[in-house]
């Protein structure tokens, strides 16, 4: 049997304390505040989903589930050839490009002669220091904004600044709240 229900829960306007509340009478347990979509997640005990229903400021239940790391659909896909493009007049240069994805490894080719890491933020074990238990996050980044300290290899992006959100366990599994947070996150830094 469920005991709780992980949900994401967005509302007509942001969630005040009252709301807060509300849920915390009926056992909901808030894992997350999303303030770009008036939205919170967290756990219910199944018993009082049903009770969701007597508080009007809902707009709509999700429930959180699993994204996964390169899905499949289970059919074959037709890849289409395009021509090859001059970039060896791309840097990226003055750009920071964030990624939701299974973590970064600082990697040479990231981080010397300098370490174009500019945040990471772990939502899976919460850890303070970069790192990929996965690898999906660290090849994608490295194949788009990487560059071989003896200048052997250069990506089209390779001098940029890289914010990574861990939001991707190591099986490549991320709960739709964990991305949302990664989201929220990267918004509010994106000023810095």
């Amino acid at each position: 049997k469920i005991k709780n229900i992980p949900l994401i829960v967005t509302f007509r306007q942001p969630p005040d304390k009252a709301v807060e509340s509300k849920l915390k009478r009926i056992g909901f347990k808030v894992k997350y505040h999303f303030s770009f979509i008036n939205g919170i997640s967290g756990k219910v005990p199944s018993a009082c989903f049903d009770s969701l229903k007597s508080i009007v400021e809902i707009k709509k239940l999700y429930f959180d589930g699993k994204a996964i790391l390169m899905g499949g659909t289970g059919s074959s896909t037709k890849v289409e050839i395009i021509p090859a493009l001059n970039v060896s007049q791309l840097t990226g240069k003055g750009i920071c490009a964030a990624f939701i994805d299974s973590g970064v490894y600082p990697h040479p080719d990231l981080v010397k002669p300098r370490n174009r890491i500019a945040a990471f933020k772990d939502f899976i074990n919460d850890l303070e220091y970069p790192y990929d238990d996965h690898g999906h996050g660290t090849a994608c980044i490295g194949a788009a904004f990487g560059a071989s300290p003896e200048g052997e290899f250069k990506a089209p992006a390779y001098d940029s600044t890289i914010v990574c959100a861990k939001a991707f366990n190591n099986l490549g599994l991320g709960s739709y709240s964990d991305i949302l947070a990664a989201m929220q996150w990267i918004y509010t830094i994106k000023e810095k």
